[in-house]
């Protein structure tokens, strides 16, 4: 059995995509509600209990192979009903509103569940390593209804496509970013070669190497970037982290090349800041000048790691003002009233991505030219402009709360969201009135 999680604010949103989709009927749950309306002013219920909760909403999926369906609907529904009150129950949701839903749109056999993560006592169920409860969860729910074991992507050497990125390659034939740099990796390491040599390789098929180290001078983690698109070690396979390909793929690595490493993704770097630097002088003027926000950047890890306490090592804090263009060099000022206006518009901008996600039930989502990327085990969004790369990272806290890793947003972005917003707003309007 296969299970997906994601959090969100909106109910409504969530609901309406969950009961909106073709053949969708509830089959179980602990609410009374039978329309996305109905079930919406019952969560709001709770919701009153803690008005100040950002994330309220747990979204899950689970899904079994096709092969797996009993054959009789009743029975069936009956088994996933008792499958989604033992999942609940087993983390943390004994006392909660959800609602379980059937989808009949796909081969797979599967359910959604949507619950609010606050009690009916007042208290907030603790989703902290939720992803990791889950799958344990999963493997005793597999053993009491003699389902297939089906291992987590985190454990498997390669991890699959989400299923945006499966969706889209077969909509366009386009391979998704993730599937193109596992199998430029893969045709790299054929002859088991060492770290630098497999580095080059990479290189010269375009794919941009990043490495993290301590500050004892001790490798901790790896990233690639290929399109302006970047994934740690661990979002492509346990086998493509830098212990990984060590240990999977028969890359030999002495830390005497560490000095031979740095220099060679600082060369990539370099030249990549020329080219970018290129680019920048020929566009006209009228696209150079361009205002930006002045943020707190909070610089943390954005690299996978095999050392359990590097990963959980706490980020660093400096105060970063972005510059206006065209003039780089000179920072600028803000007053308190303008950050808390920035504040604001940040939190609205990763509201409209959230709901974003949840509206669509996956980690990966298209607004126009913004791609918006959810990494569940490490409880990060990210937002990517595709002419301009990453312009917004926020990592979550268990409570919802979250700290901004980078931002790079502009007025552009703020009003292109708040369109999006009001889209999202019309669209549920216009669903009520119909």
């Amino acid at each position: 059995m296969i299970g997906k999680q994601i959090k969100g604010k909106g109910f409504r949103g969530c609901l309406d995509y969950v009961l909106g989709k073709k053949g969708a009927y509830i089959i179980g749950g602990t609410m009374c509600g039978q329309t996305a309306e109905a079930l919406s002013t019952e969560f709001a219920i709770t919701r009153q209990l803690k008005p100040h909760l950002k994330i309220a909403v747990f979204h899950a999926t689970l899904s079994v192979d096709a092969k797996e369906k009993l054959d009789s609907d009743a029975e069936n529904d009956r088994r996933w009903c008792s499958i989604a009150d033992d999942y609940m129950k087993a983390i943390g949701f004994d006392n909660n509103q959800y609602v379980v839903a059937k989808h009949t749109d796909t081969e797979h056999d599967h359910i959604h569940i949507i619950g609010s993560r606050i009690r009916f006592d007042g208290t907030v169920v603790d989703d902290s390593w939720d992803y990791y409860k889950s799958q344990e969860v999963i493997r005793s729910l597999e053993a009491k209804y003699s389902l297939e074991t089906i291992a987590p992507s985190w454990e498997s050497e390669k991890r699959a496509q989400t299923t945006a990125e499966y969706r889209k390659n077969r909509d366009s034939g386009q391979k998704s970013v993730r599937v193109q740099l596992q199998s430029l990796i893969d045709e790299c390491v054929a002859s088991r070669s060492t770290m630098p040599e497999l580095i080059e390789r990479l290189q010269s098929e375009g794919v941009e190497i990043k490495i993290r180290m301590t500050r004892t001078g001790c490798i901790k983690g790896i990233s690639y970037q290929l399109n302006d698109i970047a994934f740690n070690g661990t979002q492509l396979g346990k086998a493509y982290t830098f212990y990984g390909l060590q240990k999977y793929r028969g890359i030999s690595y002495d830390s005497e090349d560490n000095e031979l490493l740095k220099m060679l993704t600082q060369q990539q770097e370099a030249i990549a800041d020329s080219h970018e630097l290129q680019r920048d002088k020929s566009l006209p003027e009228t696209n150079t000048h361009t205002d930006t926000i002045s943020v707190d950047l909070i610089t943390s890890d954005t690299f996978d790691t095999d050392d359990s306490n590097l990963s959980k090592a706490n980020p660093s804090m400096r105060s970063l003002s972005l510059p206006r263009q065209p003039n780089p060099y000179k920072p600028t000022e803000q007053t308190s009233e303008a950050k808390v206006e920035q504040s604001s518009q940040t939190d609205t901008i990763i509201a409209i991505a959230l709901d974003a996600l949840i509206t669509v039930s996956s980690d990966r989502q298209t607004l126009g030219q913004y791609n918006i990327l959810w990494n569940q085990p490490q409880l990060t969004l990210s937002i990517r402009a595709i002419d301009r790369g990453e312009i917004l990272k926020a990592a979550f806290a268990p409570d919802g709360t979250y700290q901004l890793n980078a931002c790079q947003i502009t007025e552009l972005d703020i009003k292109n969201f708040q369109a999006f917003g009001k889209q999202q707003q019309q669209r549920q309007i216009q669903l009520e009135l119909d």
